[in-house]
């Protein structure tokens, strides 16, 4: 390393059971994911380690997400579902779902960060599924306006 101070791996053993980060989680109730419309938080393994360690840890976890960014999400979504798509094809197409395996790091990471999150069971798949549940809340907020508006497409394809 460059002698400033533990390595990241010294980092995440500092604690044994535990690491920085879910030390730092552990003191928190509420942790806030930042979306932006300029790079996707879900291809970095580290912000997908993160979420693991506040989803196991049971907090609260809201994403930020700017006006701008749901309403392109909803475009899509809505967009998706009067092309004659299903449901889930438009959380697909919005962006809802995510697929965190494909999330990058430094090499000398990965193989750790991957060991953590495969010791919960379930996986990415896991941590896939949370994150498009509270995504779809953020984004589509309103379920009753969301469902009244699936009817109306649902009723001018008919």
């Amino acid at each position: 390393g460059d002698r400033r101070g533990p390595t990241i791996k010294e980092q995440l053993e500092c604690v044994p059971g535990s690491s920085p980060f879910k030390c730092v989680i552990e003191s928190v109730n509420t942790m806030v994911v930042v979306h932006t419309t300029k790079a996707d938080l879900y291809s970095r393994l580290w912000c997908v380690h993160e979420l693991d360690e506040a989803l196991a840890l049971e907090k609260s976890v809201i994403p930020a997400m700017s006006e701008e960014y749901k309403r392109d999400i909803r475009e899509e979504y809505h967009l998706a579902l009067r092309m004659g798509g299903s449901r889930a094809d438009a959380e697909k197409a919005a962006g809802l779902t995510v697929q965190t395996a494909r999330a990058g790091c430094g090499k000398d990471d990965k193989a750790m960060l991957m060991k953590q999150i495969f010791a919960r069971p379930g996986g990415f798949d896991r941590i896939d599924e949370s994150i498009k549940r509270f995504r779809t809340r953020a984004v589509l907020q309103d379920r009753a306006l969301g469902k009244a508006l699936e009817h109306c497409v649902r009723s001018l394809r008919h």
